[in-house]
């Protein structure tokens, strides 16, 4: 009996750590950085995009890379997995719209950020539906460094997914010696993020 329970926990650990491997960048954490805020540990506890997350995300003058930060959070505790339909709902109700028919072109560029984000953790490293989002972030904002290094996160990601690690790099490459980006993002998030990358520098050699 003990040997059959330990053998489903291995079991168990293992898938993990295999699910958790097959998509490396899309679940990349780095929300500790901002573990002070009440909405890093809200998400870290329960897992679940709701009325008291929703606002701070919707919320212009948060500022990005702490949406960014509250986002990740899902990475550790996506209970539902269905995050990014439930901003879309609180997004068309904003803009008096059907969330079915919501016309993505109508959000800011944070707005469509935070719902392509949530799209790619939701998704689980398939970059299909989050990378058109983030996107359509990018040319509304192309100076935010955040927006762009999520959006290298998704691409970089959709690389590893082809099986070409190389391409990984050189897309986040081109954003950390992109001059013209603003310094939105928090240096500690971006050492994170760096070094999630350059494990897949060297296949470019």
């Amino acid at each position: 009996m003990k040997k059959s329970i330990l053998l489903t926990v291995f079991s168990f650990l293992t898938a993990t750590l295999i699910t958790t491997a097959s998509n490396p960048l899309a679940n990349l954490q780095f929300y500790s950085t901002f573990n002070y805020l009440e909405e890093v540990a809200w998400v870290e506890n329960n897992g679940v995009l709701d009325g008291r997350i929703a606002p701070f995300l919707m919320e212009e003058s948060t500022p990005i890379d702490q949406k960014a930060a509250v986002i990740n959070a899902f990475t550790i505790n996506n209970k539902i997995k269905n995050n990014a339909m439930t901003f879309k709902q609180f997004m068309a109700r904003k803009y008096g719209q059907d969330f079915r028919t919501l016309n993505l072109s109508d959000l800011s560029a944070q707005e469509l950020f935070c719902l392509g984000y949530l799209t790619l953790i939701d998704e689980g490293g398939n970059t299909d539906k989050a990378l058109p989002i983030l996107e359509m972030a990018v040319k509304k904002d192309p100076a935010s460094k955040t927006i762009a290094t999520i959006h290298a996160l998704a691409l970089g990601q959709k690389a590893l997914n082809d099986g070409d690690n190389c391409s990984a790099w050189k897309v986040f490459e081109s954003v950390q010696n992109n001059a013209e980006l603003n310094d939105d993002l928090n240096g500690e998030i971006m050492n994170f993020i760096t070094a999630g990358f350059e494990v897949y520098q060297s296949a470019c050699n």
